[in-house]
């Protein structure tokens, strides 16, 4: 695997080795060959294996005897009926990582691309000049898995004006769910985008309201 320093990373993000997990998992059984699995997700070479090794660093698979088959915690990712245990097997997963493991806990708020950078030099031993030449794509992928390493804060359950008496709730990991019927639920994420797609269970006012408690909770 790739190192920067005294750490190890990840080339890709764990949303990105969830999605090559879905495929394993929908094309491949749950289990294939090596050059089954590079076929199907069309990788190859020394890029197809540190892919699958940031798979297996992240505990979504096991591989040996030339196959990979989905472990344990990707299992725990992919078929887990409760929406909490699903995030929780994420967080377990992003933190498998010792640098992201760490970060997690020196920055809970997540780190800024120059805080990585200081980080990396003044932590990881990392000689100046590749700080400044391989900082950037390894704080890609820590940034684009941070939302599982932010620090549990509480959620903020808003009840109120849905069209039929849904309430809204917002989650530290980053999603806005929204209960239905107070068992199931719809998960939107924490953005303008998500906000639009909540139109058709809440009225104006309410979506105006909660569009200011998201930004509070952000820190807008």
């Amino acid at each position: 695997m790739p190192k920067i320093g005294v750490y190890d990373y990840p080339i890709i993000s764990l949303d990105e080795a969830i999605s090559y997990l879905k495929i394993l998992k929908d094309n491949c059984g749950g289990d294939a060959k090596r050059e089954t699995f590079s076929q199907e997700i069309v990788k190859k070479g020394g890029w197809f294996n540190m892919i699958v090794g940031s798979m297996n660093d992240y505990g979504l698979v096991e591989t040996g005897g030339g196959r990979i088959s989905i472990g344990s915690l990707g299992k725990r990712i992919l078929f887990n009926i409760n929406e909490n245990d699903i995030r929780e097997a994420k967080v377990e997963a992003a933190k498998r990582y010792r640098l992201f493991s760490e970060l997690s806990e020196r920055f809970p708020k997540g780190a800024t691309l120059e805080q990585f950078q200081i980080y990396l030099r003044d932590v990881g031993n990392v000689d100046l000049e590749i700080v400044k030449k391989e900082s950037s794509k390894v704080y890609k992928v820590y940034s684009d898995t941070s939302k599982y390493l932010i620090s549990a804060e509480p959620s903020i359950t808003i009840k109120g004006k849905g069209k039929e008496g849904q309430e809204a709730k917002i989650m530290p990991e980053g999603y806005i769910d929204v209960s239905l019927d107070g068992k199931s639920f719809l998960s939107f994420p924490l953005d303008d985008e998500g906000l639009e797609m909540l139109r058709p269970y809440f009225t104006e006012s309410f979506l105006k309201f909660l569009k200011s408690r998201v930004k509070e909770r952000l820190g807008q």
